[in-house]
């Protein structure tokens, strides 16, 4: 698969025209992905996103759109992934939720902490829907938290750690909307 089709899939279907437009820009500059991807369900379309992508860091693909913002979470640099996320959390788009809850399982704490400050504020409802598509990612980005816990943040407890505080808001979100009610954040 080359790389304009791995862009492509790392979106939903009715996307493929804009993100055809981004990814030739992307291979005209000479960007690369990594081989890996990971594979999630939004809406009822599989989509396989990059696990890194590799470009220029000056390169201000943020005011490209949202699927070029997307696609900077996947950036080799933290701070290009950074700067790109707060404009992703914006977003209220089901296609923007794994790009966000991929972050959460890395081990850049600055944005996981980005991530549980702007969903103290709101949870989209989009997570919810993502998280109930997707267990098995979700496992996977516990057991994520959980090793970058154990290797660089053990000196903090567990329930005080900003990731596992997070995958449970994430989780508990999802639950109780599924029984039609609504989360209130009682770690703030």
């Amino acid at each position: 698969m080359d790389f304009s089709e791995r862009i492509t899939r790392a979106f939903p279907s009715t996307m493929a025209g804009e993100v055809e437009g981004l990814a030739n820009s992307l291979a005209a500059e000479g960007a690369t992905l990594s081989t890996y991807s990971f594979s999630v369900t939004v809406g009822n379309e599989c989509i396989a996103i990059p696990e890194r992508l590799y470009a220029d860091s000056r390169r201000a693909l943020i005011g490209d759109g949202d699927a070029a913002a997307c696609l900077l979470t996947r950036h080799h640099n933290g701070f290009v992934r950074q700067r790109a996320l707060e404009q992703v959390l914006l977003l209220d788009e089901p296609w923007a939720v794994p790009f966000i809850v991929r972050l959460v399982g890395e081990y850049v704490v600055e944005i996981v902490e980005q991530i549980d400050e702007a969903f103290s504020q709101h949870l989209p409802d989009n997570l919810a829907a993502f998280v109930r598509a997707n267990p098995d990612f979700i496992h996977l980005t516990r057991a994520r938290v959980t090793s970058y816990w154990d290797c660089y943040f053990r000196t903090t407890p567990r329930r005080e750690h900003v990731g596992f505080r997070l995958m449970d808001r994430i989780e508990a979100a999802s639950v109780l909307q599924a029984v039609g009610l609504q989360w209130v954040d009682s770690h703030r």
